[in-house]
């Protein structure tokens, strides 16, 4: 019997879950230029965006200074978020997993 076994890795750009997404950008001109591709298809669509529960997040590389983003929706700017919980895991601006760590045991217990 042969195995052959090869690691890689791949970078995630959308996440989609029923009435819920996440999209995953690398710069401020790439989150507004997707934000503004995903409100085209979702009106193509007939789907309507929630403002009020659409936000953003910003996770710099480790070692690099946060710097706010401002993405705009339909002529509003979008609340910016230091941490975010999507399908209930707890996303954090600072790219630690301390949190969700202690998010997950505090649900077991």
């Amino acid at each position: 019997m042969h195995f052959h076994s090869r690691v890689s890795t791949a970078t995630i750009h959308k996440l989609l879950f029923a009435d819920d997404c996440a999209l995953n950008t690398t710069t401020e001109e790439e989150m507004q230029k997707i934000m503004d591709l995903f409100t085209f298809i979702c009106d193509n669509f007939g789907l309507r965006i929630n403002t009020e529960k659409t936000v953003v997040m910003h996770q710099p590389s480790p070692n690099t200074l946060y710097t706010a983003v401002h993405i705009n929706f339909n002529g509003a700017l979008l609340k910016s978020m230091g941490t975010f919980t999507y399908l209930d895991s707890n996303l954090a601006r600072n790219t630690k997993v301390d949190d969700e760590i202690a998010h997950r045991i505090a649900k077991v217990s």
